[in-house]
């Protein structure tokens, strides 16, 4: 399971998010692909805003576990955090999203 995230380097939970977002339906694919590559673009474009900021905000809102409970979420959410940064800062590794590159932000 990819929460369980403590045990492993930047590199095999990478690895894992590639696989998971393969395994998406088209249309969570391309949405999940945008939204985090308009939060890397956010993120280059601005210093005063971290990929671990934005991935403190938007992690826990967007990655949740099949059972919510609220005491297993609290539990889950570092390692959430950890893979939405990693989203974030490795996003065309990740997506493949070259085609991306000239879409402009709103």
């Amino acid at each position: 399971q990819l929460y369980g995230t403590y045990n492993k380097t930047d590199q095999q939970i990478e690895e894992d998010l590639k696989n998971l977002v393969r395994n998406l339906p088209d249309s969570h694919q391309n949405l999940i692909e945008y939204l985090i590559y308009f939060l890397s673009r956010l993120t280059a474009s601005s210093s005063s805003v971290s990929a671990f900021q934005l991935a403190s905000i938007f992690g826990p809102m967007i990655i949740r576990p099949r059972s919510c409970q609220s005491l297993n979420h609290v539990l889950s959410v570092p390692g959430i955090i950890k893979m939405f940064e990693i989203m974030i800062n490795k996003n065309t590794d990740i997506f493949h999203s070259e085609d991306l590159s000239d879409t402009s932000l709103p």
